[in-house]
């Protein structure tokens, strides 16, 4: 599809669990997934609502799109999430994995994040597939060794 414009932030009211979600009795809906890849046109600076979709919240993939601006705090229950090739420049902190312990896959591969990897990500037991080639990243591979579940890992 060819998606445009600004992603709307009103997406949080589609998902069970979340700080602006419209719960039981009646919720607004059970989003668990979001996909939005290769929507080059579609534009996003502010990325709260990522972190607003709440616990139910399972995958988020916004690859090749035109998403800018800084990495936001991953909500708890995600299991994967992928931003590879967009615009994102920075903002990976310890604070935005602190909830994530769930991931399995994690490609920011084609950002231009221009930082460290965290060390929370190290405490990722769940994660097996993380790929940060080509993002502007330094590291001293030290957060590898907690990672007990790494099948795949990608860096250059």
């Amino acid at each position: 599809n060819r998606l445009t414009g600004t992603w709307p932030h009103e997406v949080v009211l589609l998902t069970t669990g979340g700080p602006f979600s419209l719960d039981e009795p009646n919720p607004a809906g059970r989003l668990t997934r979001i996909d939005l890849f290769q929507n080059r046109f579609l534009f996003g600076i502010d990325h709260s609502w990522m972190t607003n979709m709440g616990p139910n919240m399972r995958e988020i993939f916004f690859s090749t799109t035109s998403f800018t601006g800084l990495f936001p705090k991953l909500p708890s229950g995600l299991r994967q999430f992928d931003a590879f090739n967009t615009r994102m420049t920075g903002g990976l902190t310890e604070s935005n994995f602190a909830d994530a312990t769930n991931l399995i896959f994690l490609r920011l591969a084609g950002t231009t994040l221009n930082t460290t990897i965290p060390n929370a990500i190290s405490n990722m037991q769940s994660l097996r597939f993380f790929y940060m080639q080509d993002s502007a990243v330094t590291t001293d591979f030290n957060f590898l060794v907690g990672m007990s579940s790494i099948e795949e890992f990608w860096i250059d």
